[in-house]
């Protein structure tokens, strides 16, 4: 693993640094001197603003989520500056918080640098894997010829903010290792776990420190006096407002250099001695680990190829963004939104990312959903998990949390790609009280009922919900398969079936609005006139007629498109009007500004949802040139006010000079949806009962990409040239476009596209054991299963028509339902479902 890192050396310190290649696709050079950056690994964070390479929040994980944040405001979040440099090299002097600098990013670092004439400086920001600590390392370069004198000075102010309370912390007491090498800030206060924070000198050694931060003036916008640590040594003993002040001076020969690095971390006390005795020796090695392990996740090269370099290149940063985006909480990894600013788990971040991270890693999900049940109620799924005051607590979900039905949505795609049954036996009696509390949402109008508008989270005005009536349809059709799957089928699996054909039903008839072509919430009696974004998800999963979808696509497309952005969660973005506030209980700014954050706001799953609906409704094209433009690194970098971001949201007034600036710029969801998206564009149908593919609809000629079913397998979409339609699975030809459970495992999977034609099964809701051809008897032969009580649908495509059909040897009637893209005749066989294995024989 460590052969992979690039590593350079300044005045004999070995440094991790990114890999230097233009062909590198975890490192982008930006130049637009604008916009957060935030980073991060499994101990500790930073998010900066304005492109400054100081940061204005270091969030640490260990002991608990405390955080180095001197802010009032959210909203003016950037104004804090706890960690502060200054450097004066020749000519050049400036403190770094003023200034915005050029950046090498990464999903595991970041490198600011500039260059001032012949000077050459930068500051980079790496994390560890197993070392509670960030390492923030300072370099200038002399590249002139003659002698630079260098001073430079820093300061970290030990404030800290409690996790979830927020309580903020001025004093403690310090402790001084040697001379200068190390300060440690212990607090002494239950909300902070009793942390201790330090920093530790592992570069070039100070001339001069000093703990006073009252003697220095620091405050809460990175200035000091400058001149406290100039010549002098202070350690001030007792608690007090204390600071880690430090000052390096060298003269610099022509091509040398001074290093000043930064190991700044949290823990307990009991664990500094050791910390101590090895950082010296393991620092570099563990920050090599952790970019290891964010460049290769689950110990496997990833690869999502497709010739295009900004797809390419997404697919890889969203890979590796999801892996980085996991930190320390209660001694596991778990996930967490986005690297510094969230000090809690909430469980809808494990849900939503996972139905992208389940393509590529199902130990990851299995992982990651033993943890939800680990901390459930009984079997009541929690809703955040988080340190406050004194514990660890733990909130959970009410029947009408949403959480519910992406639990039961993530729990069945993790069944279906891996056929792990142990686990879903383990799931499914928490998947039981989801249903169960979902059911009690349903109203007598057959829809579900909510007091939260859309998919949002704040706001409070009772009535059926568009979203979660299509949502909770496509959840019990996943269930349904989930226990099928799994062998705990029961009696009322056809009444769910029959449930969420009720769903779909009154979604069309009450809540689809001629009108607007849109469906609209009600609240109360009173229709709502606001155009969301959540019903977009009645196309994602083709809930309704054909011609409704495109209708419904094209609604979205006129009304929330931002152009060059995205989706708008919700037009008219007036959420922040007094009147509107009132009739929806939202509290204060919560919904933000116009168009900021959720009040008409572009978030990432919102234009997640717009491709794929693109993409259903027949618009393959409109859906990748959307992709491209408004959900990949260079895209987004591109576009208004752009950044290399995978971002929570986007400000989307387009009359403002504020139009596309990015929020949140390491966001999970972003990485999650983007993986969910693209599997989906390379031909992947999204159906409950099977993995299948429709290689006429693929975005892209060629893909090559990692995948899981039942393991790590490599995917290969392709043109067929002298090769029979269908898919092959290690080097075997399968007549189908379904996967049978006989290939879970399989090494390679290749799908054929523009094959020569030949008979496939290409669609089917049951399970599928088998799949071959019988070239004597020319025959097609499908073994599947599902229970009694259903109908079972295949679609075959054929050259020609269909002959003789039977079932377990009992004649059936095929209708044939018109042609596919590339002419095939498309027909259709239908039969009563059993929950023993049945043989369906078609004749050629």
């Amino acid at each position: 693993m460590l052969g992979i890192l690039g590593v350079f050396a300044l005045n004999g310190i070995a440094l991790p640094g990114l890999l230097a290649t233009a062909q590198d696709p975890l490192r982008y050079s930006f130049a637009g001197r604008r916009g957060q950056v935030e980073v991060g690994g499994p101990f500790a964070a930073a998010e900066f603003h304005d492109s400054r390479p100081v940061p204005s929040r270091i969030g640490f994980f260990h002991p608990v989520a405390n955080s180095v944040d001197l802010s009032t405001d959210y909203w003016k979040r950037g104004e804090s500056i706890p960690l502060s440099i200054r450097i004066d090299a020749g000519s050049f002097s400036n403190v770094l918080a003023r200034e915005s600098w050029e950046y090498d990013l990464s999903p595991f670092g970041v490198t600011f640098r500039k260059n001032e004439g012949t000077i050459r400086m930068s500051v980079s920001y790496a994390f560890g894997e197993r070392l509670p600590a960030m390492f923030v390392t300072t370099t200038v370069v002399n590249a002139g010829e003659d002698t630079l004198p260098v001073d430079i000075v820093t300061h970290l102010l030990f404030a800290l903010r409690t996790c979830q309370s927020y309580t903020r912390l001025d004093s403690s007491t310090v402790d001084v290792e040697g001379p200068g090498k190390m300060v440690t800030a212990s607090f002494s206060e239950r909300g902070a776990h009793q942390a201790v924070t330090f920093v530790r000198n592992l570069g070039a050694s100070p001339v001069a420190w000093s703990t006073d931060a009252d003697a220095a003036g620091i405050k809460d916008n990175g200035e000091h006096a400058w001149s406290g640590v100039r010549d002098t040594v202070l350690f001030m003993d007792g608690r007090r407002r204390n600071a880690a002040l430090f000052r390096y001076r060298a003269d610099l020969r022509p091509g040398d250099s001074v290093v000043v690095v930064h190991m700044i971390g949290s823990t307990e006390a009991v664990t500094m001695p050791e910390i101590s005795r090895n950082a010296d020796m393991q620092w570099a090695s563990d920050i090599a680990l952790f970019e290891g392990r964010v460049r290769h996740p689950a110990n496997q090269p990833f690869e999502f190829t497709t010739g295009d370099r900004w797809i390419d290149r997404t697919a890889a940063w969203s890979r590796s963004l999801v892996e980085a985006n996991q930190h320390v909480l209660d001694g596991s990894l778990v996930p967490m939104p986005c690297p510094a600013e969230y000090n809690f788990l909430f469980t809808h971040d494990i849900l939503l990312s996972g139905l992208g991270i389940v393509n590529v890693d199902g130990e990851r999900v299995r992982r990651d959903l033993q943890w939800i049940v680990k901390h459930a109620d009984g079997t009541n799924i929690p809703h955040a998990y988080y340190w406050r005051d004194t514990s660890f607590q733990t909130e959970y979900c009410t029947p009408s949390n949403w959480n519910h039905l992406w639990f039961l949505m993530l729990s069945a795609r993790y069944i279906r790609y891996t056929h792990d049954t142990a686990t879903g036996l383990t799931l499914l009696p928490y998947a039981e009280r989801s249903v169960r509390d979902l059911l009690t949402q349903v109203g007598a109008d057959d829809l579900v009922h909510a007091p939260r508008p859309d998919w949002w989270d704040i706001g409070w005005r009772d009535g059926p919900r568009a979203y979660l009536t299509a949502l909770m349809s496509r959840a019990l059709d996943e269930y349904v398969v989930f226990r099928t799957s799994i062998g705990r089928r029961g009696d009322s699996l056809q009444w769910l079936e029959n449930t969420s054909i009720r769903l779909r039903t009154a979604l069309l008839k009450r809540l689809w609005n001629e009108r607007s072509g849109y469906l609209l919430d009600r609240n109360g009696n009173d229709i709502d006139r606001h155009i969301f974004a959540g019903p977009l998800i009645a196309a994602v999963y083709r809930l309704l007629p054909q011609a409704v979808l495109e209708r419904l696509v094209r609604t979205a497309e006129g009304k929330l498109l931002a152009p060059g952005v995205g989706i708008r969660a919700v037009m008219p973005a007036n959420f922040d009007r007094d009147s509107v506030k009132r009739y929806y209980d939202i509290k204060g700014n919560e919904a933000g500004n116009t168009y900021w954050y959720i009040n008409g706001g572009v978030w990432p799953h919102l234009n997640a949802w717009y491709a794929v609906a693109l993409h259903q409704v027949g618009r393959t094209q409109d859906a990748i040139d959307f992709f491209r433009t408004t959900m990949t690194l260079d895209g987004v970098a591109s576009g208004p006010s752009g950044i290399p971001a995978m971002y929570e949201y986007r400000m989307s007034d387009v009359s403002s000079k504020d139009f596309g600036t990015v929020d949140k710029p390491s966001f999970l969801w972003a990485g999650g949806f983007n993986l969910f998206t693209m599997y989906q564009l390379a031909g992947i149908r999204d159906v409950p009962w099977n993995l299948a593919f429709d290689p006429s609809v693929a975005a892209w000629p060629t893909v090559i990409a990692s995948w899981n079913y039942g393991g790590k397998n490599i995917l290969t979409v392709r043109p067929g040239k002298n090769e029979l339609s269908g898919i092959m699975c290690d080097g075997v030809r399968v007549p189908s476009y379904v996967l049978p459970l006989e290939y879970l495992g399989s090494q390679t999977i290749d799908v054929i596209q523009n094959g020569i034609p030949a008979p496939v099964l290409s669609e089917i809701n049951a399970v599928v054991h088998r799949v071959w051809k019988n070239e004597a008897f020319k025959t097609l032969n499908i073994e599947c299963s599902s229970f009694e009580g259903r109908t079972v649908e295949a679609f075959l495509l054929t050259p020609k028509a269909v002959g003789a059909v039977t079932l377990d040897g009992k004649k059936l009637k095929a209708e044939r339902k018109g042609s596919s893209r590339n002419e095939m005749q498309r027909w259709s066989v239908k039969f009563p479902g059993s929950s023993r294995t049945q043989r369906l024989k078609i004749t050629l």
